[in-house]
């Protein structure tokens, strides 16, 4: 049709005739985005972390375009023009969210097979983790966990430029597991599941870390007749951070399990563990101890702590720098739908934003932990005379020695040792938004790859859209929707009462119920006062 390309001198004339194509144009854009997103990437992609708050979660993983305040920070700073001129002062208090997901947590299947009280026969067993790994033994299945606690956030919007200062608390997670790991936890070590060798991988991060911001945006570029001939403004932002590590550990094995027919066990493994503060410091001290006394005289169990031991103490420290730009395109008052939508601010914005964490380098205690050997092992050989002599005649005490510290000792734990400091990857995105409002209705569309696998973070792409409507001059409405093949679609909803100054979010995210491609939930609630 193209009749925005011919503007009427009739200004009546030019609303009736450019508006119904543009909208039709933005529409029909955001449905192609959706159809080649299903039809070219159905088998590529993950979840991403993006940004956890409750405006994002309640949108469904959108709004790098649309969201304001001290949180956009984190998904794009030049949002922070964005802000209502009558509010110029914003603060959040208190924001927390959470979230876990991934195809390695699958509540769906847990409950199909592990919850109904059936007898769990090798065939039944095959057919469960079919489904749950599919039959690639070298594939790791993973999920991971999110969550946030931002402890103050303020903002300040002035008439071309806006500045934002803040604190949150941040806790990341990663898990992976290949097939064969399940296998042996199921079915056992028998010569039938494992006469082949199979490969039995593993895969674990958790970090905490504080991270304390800043951000400055400003107006770029304005015109009153910009894109489309309506009046068209373009914000940049810019958010650098500093953030203080307090925990770290981070464990990879690699392997293969093997079981032959005269029962022999094989075990050929290799792994790495990074770890700062007091677990690595138990770490170093067993290895001397073993050195000095021997593995045969040394139990892991007296000298290692919790992991989590010390886990708010500064043990490392990085940067991060966010950076976005965001055009908005000022829509005349009688565009879309007045009488669904009601009178108000009409509006199209476009975005683009990097959301890059940076890292952080991990120096107090750091250490890298590296081992690798070939474990051959023929049972448990039952020793009376030691029973009787050495365990009180305790069978129990003994199996504990052989197994946990006799075995584990000798191989498994003969690790060596290499110090220094390391550095930890934090996740980082890229992003794509649109948005568009129309008084009541506002409707957000994005597209998001990350450029590493940290926390819920993917390379792969993300695609989310959201809506919300005001049913109340003090209630909002929100429903969302992200899309992730190798787990199950997200929907989430959100609902948001404005009233005065005060500002608060409630919104949450699951998959739906009945789908095997694994499972994802996230909450938050979040308050904001404006003056």
């Amino acid at each position: 049709m193209g009749m925005y390309l011919i503007p009427s001198k009739d200004p009546e004339n030019h609303v009736e005739m450019i508006c119904p194509d543009l909208v039709y144009r933005f529409l029909r854009g955001m449905i192609c985005i959706v159809a080649l997103f299903f039809v070219f990437w159905p088998s590529k992609v993950h979840a991403q972390s993006v940004l956890i708050n409750p405006e994002m979660i309640s949108f469904g993983n959108a709004g790098s375009a649309g969201i304001t305040g001290f949180a956009s920070q984190s998904v794009n700073p030049a949002n922070l023009m964005l802000m209502r001129k009558d509010y110029p002062f914003q603060a959040d208090i208190i924001n927390i969210s959470s979230n876990v997901g991934g195809e390695l947590f699958n509540v769906h299947l847990y409950n199909r097979y592990l919850t109904r009280g059936r007898v769990l026969t090798a065939p039944l067993q095959q057919e469960m983790l079919s489904r749950w790994f599919s039959s690639d033994y070298d594939r790791i299945s993973s999920g991971g966990f999110n969550a946030g606690l931002t402890t103050f956030g303020f903002a300040h919007r002035r008439e071309h430029d806006a500045i934002s200062v803040g604190h949150q608390i941040r806790v990341l997670g990663r898990l992976g597991s290949s097939r064969g790991v399940f296998e042996a936890a199921f079915g056992g070590l028998n010569d039938e599941l494992f006469e082949q060798a199979k490969p039995v991988n593993l895969r674990y991060e958790s970090m905490i870390f504080m991270q304390f911001s800043a951000a400055y945006a400003r107006s770029v570029f304005e015109t009153e007749d910009g894109l489309f001939g309506y009046p068209t403004r373009i914000f940049a932002g810019v958010a650098p951070a500093v953030n203080i590590g307090t925990h770290h550990l981070n464990f990879k094995t690699d392997g293969t399990l093997q079981v032959s027919g005269d029962s022999l066990i094989t075990h050929s493994f290799s792994y790495k563990i990074r770890s700062q503060g007091a677990f690595s410091r138990d770490l170093e001290r067993f290895a001397l101890a073993r050195q000095e006394l021997g593995a045969d005289q040394v139990r892991f169990a007296d000298y290692a702590g919790s992991p989590f031991e010390g886990a708010l103490r500064p043990s490392g420290y990085g940067l991060s720098l966010n950076a976005g730009l965001n055009a908005e395109i000022t829509l005349p008052q009688d565009f879309f739908f007045n009488r669904f939508t009601g009178t108000g601010p009409r509006t199209l914005r476009f975005s683009i934003s990097v959301a890059d964490w940076g890292s952080i380098f991990f120096t107090e205690s750091a250490a890298t932990y590296t081992n690798q050997r070939a474990l051959q092992w023929r049972g448990v050989d039952i020793n009376d005379d030691r029973i009787d002599s050495d365990y009180n005649g305790n069978i129990q005490d003994y199996l504990n020695f052989v197994l946990r510290d006799s075995i584990g000792t000798d191989k498994y734990l003969g690790y060596a040792i290499t110090g220094g400091s390391y550095r930890a990857d934090l996740p980082s995105t890229l992003s794509l938004g649109s948005y568009f409002r129309a008084g009541k209705l506002r409707a957000m569309a994005d597209i998001h790859t990350g450029f590493n696998s940290v926390g819920l973070n993917s390379r792969r792409l993300l695609f989310a859209t959201g809506f919300g409507y005001q049913v109340h001059p003090v209630l909002q409405l929100r429903t969302g929707f992200s899309a992730g093949s190798r787990r199950s679609p997200v929907f989430a909803g959100g609902i948001v009462a404005d009233i005065g100054n005060a500002m608060f979010h409630i919104s949450f995210s699951s998959v739906s119920y009945g789908n095997p491609g694994g499972t994802s939930a996230s909450f938050s609630f979040g308050s904001r006062v404006r003056f």
